[in-house]
């Protein structure tokens, strides 16, 4: 048998530090490490399910580790300082304590495992952003597709509980996952967003957005969305050389475009009025009310378990409608986002 690997434990002490403390008995060490065993799934592991007496020992922990006079509890091996941080669920996290990050990206980070300070930082920028431009607060689910891995994929940046009610992607059919998003097969490989539109729009105010890293025009693809009873709720970033948004009965503004690459999103910024942009550019509008929302979810990579996508997923977002202003600045914040993880418009 090939030899096994250090234990979750063993593994976190050789990458982070714990400085002396007088508030730091060997008990509360040996209860952090059993906390750490038990928290930490291992090497390529699926995460371990957490009980109370668990998260008792990490709140506790993490009550106690607070109290210090340093205000930090760990040091990675750079110098950058972390403090720990017990969620409700139970996860053991580190939380960057220098206050450079804001508070979404810092928990969004650790429970997405990510580790690079570029990434990070992307991630951060795109943030700030975005609350400047007023568009953060419309964003109700906004999935940046950073980190390579399901895990991160998977998490809303908005709200990055490992939660359906916090629209926590779960995906079906083991879709890649890569540098450059979430790659699908245009066959069976979608994910949910446990989003249902008529439970969090209104009819006057939609937005749908989808980023696109890698092109495909092999068939007829939804990028997202959702469908019943002749009622569309939908984008489509390029099918027959045009961009599509559809939202209503028969509803949907259309707009010719070469390619599919580029961050498509349609909007209702008002009851009569369709908008679609691609990198932050009005393509067309149309007069068209809502009359109602799909029953259905969205799903991403597909609509309604048809139609399914083989455009990479750079980006996508959810939520109510944006201005012309904040659709141009959301668009810019994307490119800034997608330039620094190196995947703007890749052919």
């Amino acid at each position: 048998m090939p030899p096994r690997g250090p234990a979750p434990a063993a593994r976190f002490f050789r990458l982070y530090s714990l400085p002396q403390s007088p508030f730091m008995t060997t008990s509360d060490l040996d209860r952090l490490c059993a906390a750490i065993n038990q928290a930490v799934p291992p090497l390529g592991g699926p995460p371990k399910v957490k009980g109370a007496d668990l998260n008792a020992v990490l709140h506790q922990l993490a009550a106690g580790f607070a109290d210090q006079p340093a205000g930090l509890v760990l040091t990675a091996p750079g110098g950058r300082a972390y403090r720990l941080h017990a969620t409700d669920e139970g996860r053991l996290l580190l939380l960057p304590a220098d206050g450079g990050l804001e508070a979404e990206v810092a928990a969004f980070c650790a429970l997405a495992g990510l580790v690079d300070e570029a990434q990070q930082q992307a991630l951060n920028e795109l943030v700030i952003s975005l609350k400047a431009a007023g568009v953060w607060a419309q964003l109700h689910a906004l999935y940046p597709m950073v980190g390579g891995t399901a895990q991160a994929h998977a998490l809303n940046l908005k709200d990055p509980r490992e939660a359906d009610d916090a629209f926590r992607l779960t995906f079906y059919g083991a879709p890649r996952h890569t540098s450059l998003g979430v790659a699908w097969n245009g066959q069976d490989q979608y994910a949910r967003t446990h989003y249902l539109p008529q439970d969090h729009l209104l009819l006057t105010s939609t937005h749908l957005a989808y980023y696109v890293t890698t092109d495909d025009t092999s068939s007829v693809q939804v990028e997202m969305g959702c469908e019943a009873n002749s009622r569309y709720f939908s984008l489509l970033a390029h099918y027959q050389d045009s961009t599509y948004f559809e939202n209503s009965v028969g509803g949907q503004v259309q707009h010719p475009v070469a390619t599919g690459v580029g961050f498509s999103l349609g909007t209702r910024e008002r009851a009569d009025l369709l908008t679609v942009y691609r990198d932050g550019q009005p393509l067309a509008t149309a007069a068209t009310p809502n009359d109602g929302f799909p029953g259905p979810e969205v799903t991403l990579g597909c609509r309604s378990l048809s139609y399914y996508s083989r455009k990479t997923c750079g980006l996508a977002s959810l939520g109510a409608g944006l201005t012309p202003g904040q659709a141009q600045a959301y668009a810019a914040a994307v490119r800034t986002f997608q330039r620094a993880l190196g995947r703007d418009a890749v052919s």
